[in-house]
């Protein structure tokens, strides 16, 4: 049996200015928190790079999780459909000057 004990800091999505991009690693994960007792309920994306985790709450955006959800997806592939022992998508995020957003891979 695996245990994973997780205690992740939750921060705030950095990219909230049109024209901003960065880079943020290895996509993992795209979730949801639900908390009912204090009905706090957000939608998350977990990166690793450098041997660390970072957990983003994501704007309420459906173009930019589902952007997301697919670049997990393509590392879950990668992961159990090929010879590799691991995955390769690491991604950047922009926000473009129209307000939308584009994940882009380096």
């Amino acid at each position: 049996m695996r245990i994973i004990d997780q205690r992740i800091k939750v921060k705030d999505f950095p990219l909230m200015e049109r024209g901003e991009e960065a880079f943020f690693g290895y996509i993992v994960s795209v979730g949801l928190f639900v908390d009912w007792e204090d009905e706090d309920h957000f939608v998350y994306a977990d990166f690793y790079y450098n041997g660390k985790y970072t957990r983003y709450n994501l704007p309420q955006d459906d173009d930019l999780v589902s952007q997301l959800q697919r670049r997990v997806f393509d590392n879950i592939r990668e992961l159990h459909c090929t010879d590799h022992s691991g995955f390769s998508t690491k991604i950047w995020i922009e926000r473009l000057p129209d307000g939308q957003w584009n994940t882009f891979l380096p």
